[in-house]
Order: structure tokens, then C-alpha cells, then sequence
């Protein structure tokens, strides 16, 4: 069984190699790609994200072959995509204890998806 995973990135030209990578590999499930800010612009991290997908949509098309490698792309689960913040976080929200009080409540609330 596939390992579900969460990648958060700020998708430039680095990034990309680690989304395709992920998207092919059968040892792993993208359930969600973060877009966060970071080299990129979370604007300009989000549209490269939306090429990627354009790009594979397009290979998948014109290459049948290709289905096998992105087997996920064409299940009924999809990868859900979500656009942070553009601009580094400050305040409270970058002390570590928000970060675990945060994922703590999100067990709570969807009990057993956290370990």
C-alpha cells in the first residue's frame, strides 16, 4: 500500500523534479501539495504547480505509455492542492508550539489519520 504523503513546496525549477518523482512513484500517495512561499512567489509557485499538471494532461494524451507512470492522475482520489500565504509567516504563527497545537487539533478532529 502506497505511503500517503503531504508536499509542501514552493514549486521553481527545483521542486519540480521532486513533484513528477512523487506523482510516478507507486511507493507513494500525494494526497496534498502545499503551496507556500518561499524562492517562488506563492502566485507564481501556484501557476508552475497548474503547468505541471497542463504538461502531464498533455503527455498522458499524446502518449499512452504514459498512463502507467501517473497511475494516481487517473484515479478517483485526486491531490488536493492548497495556496498558502505569499510571504513568510511571522508572529505567533512561526513559533513550533503552533505548528504541533495545530496538527494535535487536526488528529482530534479527523481521529486516527494522525499518528
Amino acid at each position: 500500500m502506497p505511503q500517503k504523503i503531504v508536499i509542501d513546496t514552493d514549486p521553481g525549477v527545483d521542486d519540480v523534479l521532486a513533484i513528477l518523482m512523487g506523482l510516478a512513484s507507486p511507493e507513494l500517495d500525494v494526497a496534498l501539495i502545499s503551496i507556500v512561499f518561499g524562492n517562488t512567489h506563492a502566485p507564481v509557485a501556484h501557476a508552475n504547480l497548474l503547468k505541471i499538471y497542463h504538461l502531464l494532461a498533455q503527455e498522458l494524451t499524446q502518449i499512452p505509455t504514459a498512463a502507467g507512470r501517473y497511475a494516481r492522475l487517473a484515479q478517483q482520489d485526486k491531490t488536493v492542492l492548497a495556496l498558502g500565504e505569499d510571504g513568510p509567516i511571522g508572529g505567533d504563527k512561526a513559533v513550533a508550539a503552533y505548528f504541533v497545537s495545530f496538527t494535535r487539533a487536526c488528529g482530534r478532529s479527523q481521529k486516527g489519520t494522525l499518528g
